[in-house]
């Protein structure tokens, strides 16, 4: 990244170049990679994606700052959110202007919030409708209309000594069956549980007796808080116990579930070999029977092909068989032409003949006849 020229870092090109980078590194499962090239396209949702799914808790806060710094409030929302940080999630919403969901978020995780963000709500609405603003009701000015507020308190209070507590050391994914179920816990209805003494109890009595003894030697005020704290000690511990029991035994109804789907899925994936193996079977014996179909048309073909061959060159010997005999008859009637052309020229010649001779005898004769004349006249 050092090696690009200041100018071409936040190219459209340089980020189209680092994303399909992070994209290939991320099918090679190298994360480290993937991770560099994310941050240099600016992937906050890949590597929002990526941090969530290996679980990388440092990388997920670094990621919820340079998208908030960014103007990525979507992002930054979540990553704060998986990362406990409530208070940044509130300051999201707040700086968005989306007081409303400020509201309801403080109300679920930040109660001791809920004053501040409704009267910025209430400034922020009353630029629109003052009766609206009017209408909105904060604890502190009506405290009714939040049942369990004070102990809403308390549970944020414990919420954030928990976070703290465990963001260092985290929760290993070994716990994951047994910290999943405080993900279903109704904190504020488990706090009141244990902030109400149950009458008639053995321990309590127990405790009043000792009390009354020595109310001489303490004061009412601390016996009476020893006391109850006694109580809600017995009283957690016997709900821990009764939690780890259910909680065992939810563990091993969940590795007989786990047992029993892998059993079944081991099963089906027989049935889908067997499946796979028979349509392979059958495939083949299509593919052969195809093939020898095939092959018999293409016999049949040359076969037909042979035949029409032969019966071409049949054809052609017939014809060639054919042609010696119209020569010799035409070589006939040619000798016919012939002959007849001689009979006569021969008889043309003997006419000729004839002429040239009666031509040659009638000079003689003319000439005797007028020497016979002559004499006579003579």
């Amino acid at each position: 990244m050092d090696e690009i020229p200041e100018e071409d870092k936040e190219t459209t090109d340089t980020m189209a170049k680092w994303k399909r980078l992070s994209d290939a590194a991320l099918q090679e499962s190298n994360f480290k990679l993937c991770e560099a090239a994310s941050i240099a396209s600016n992937d906050y949702a890949g590597l929002l994606l990526m941090y969530s799914a290996i679980g990388n808790f440092a990388g997920m806060e670094s990621l919820a700052k340079s998208a908030q710094a960014d103007g990525k409030a979507n992002i930054a929302f979540s990553a704060y959110l998986i990362t406990g940080n409530v208070e940044a999630c509130a300051d999201i919403l707040i700086s968005t202007k989306r007081l409303p969901e400020a509201a309801f978020f403080a109300r679920t995780y930040l109660p001791s919030k809920v004053d501040e963000i409704v009267s910025l709500w209430k400034a922020d609405l009353a630029e629109v409708s003052e009766s609206a603003a009017e209408a909105l009701i904060s604890p502190a000015g009506g405290k009714d209309s939040f049942p369990d507020f004070d102990i809403a308190l308390q549970v944020e209070n414990m919420f954030l000594q928990q976070r703290d507590n465990s963001k260092l050391s985290g929760i290993p994914s070994t716990d994951y069956l047994t910290a999943k179920e405080d993900l279903s816990l109704n904190l504020i209805e488990l706090v009141k549980s244990r902030s109400q003494p149950l009458a008639g109890s053995p321990a309590l009595t127990e405790k009043s007796e000792i009390v009354e003894s020595e109310e001489e030697i303490s004061s009412p005020d601390a016996i009476a808080a020893e006391d109850h704290n006694s109580f809600v000690g017995e009283q957690l511990n016997g709900e821990v116990a009764e939690k780890e029991a259910e909680v065992k035994l939810q563990e091993e109804a969940e590795t007989a579930r786990i047992q029993a789907e892998a059993e079944t899925a081991r099963l089906q994936a027989e049935a889908e070999t067997a499946r796979l193996q028979a349509e392979a079977q059958t495939a083949r014996l299509q593919a052969e029977a195809e093939t020898a179909k095939i092959q018999a048309e293409k016999d049949a073909a040359r076969f037909q092909a042979e035949k029409e061959a032969a019966k071409i060159q049949a054809e052609k010997e017939a014809e060639a068989s054919l042609v010696p005999k119209d020569e010799d008859t035409a070589q006939a009637g040619n000798n016919v032409f012939d002959e007849d052309m001689q009979v006569k020229l021969a008889e043309e010649q003997r006419l000729m003949e004839e002429m040239e001779a009666m031509a040659e005898e009638t000079p003689a004769q003319t000439k005797s006849d007028e020497m016979d004349d002559f004499d006579d006249d003579w």
